[in-house]
């Protein structure tokens, strides 16, 4: 469950630095930085949240009787 809250936490992070901050980005180069950690993070997050996911479905595929 923490992997799916995380995932959408990831998902929502990434549309909210990259759309409305993108008018903010374009007019201060610290705000672009910060954009662009924002978005390295939620991909890190995203990605982690992924792996977690699929390895708990080949979890469950490898012992259906749990």
């Amino acid at each position: 469950m923490k992997a799916l809250i995380a995932l959408f936490a990831g998902v929502a992070l990434a549309l909210l630095a990259q759309f409305p901050l993108e008018p903010l980005a374009d007019q201060n180069d610290l705000v672009h930085w910060a954009q662009h950690g924002l978005l390295f993070w939620s991909g890190i997050v995203v990605g982690i949240s992924i792996t977690l996911l699929y390895r708990r479905g080949q979890r469950k595929a490898a012992w259906p009787e749990r």
